[in-house]
C-alpha cells in the first residue's frame, strides 16, 4: 500500500520574472489509498508548501 511519486518542478522565464511549474506525478487513481493521497496532497501544495515557498522566495527579494 506504498506511494511512489515524482514531483519535478521547472522553472521558465516570463516578461521581467519567472514562472515555477511544478507536476507531483505517480498516482494510481484507482486504488482508494493514492487517490486520496492525490487528493490530499494536491490540496496541500496549492494551501501550505507554494505559498510558503512564496513568502520565503519575497523576502529574498
Amino acid at each position: 500500500m506504498g506511494l511512489d511519486s515524482v514531483v519535478t518542478w521547472r522553472l521558465e522565464h516570463e516578461g521581467r520574472g519567472t514562472r515555477m511549474l511544478m507536476e507531483h506525478s505517480g498516482f494510481d487513481l484507482d486504488s482508494p489509498f493514492q487517490a486520496v493521497a492525490h487528493r490530499t496532497m494536491g490540496s496541500g501544495w496549492r494551501s501550505s508548501v507554494v505559498r510558503s515557498m512564496l513568502t520565503v522566495l519575497e523576502q529574498e527579494s
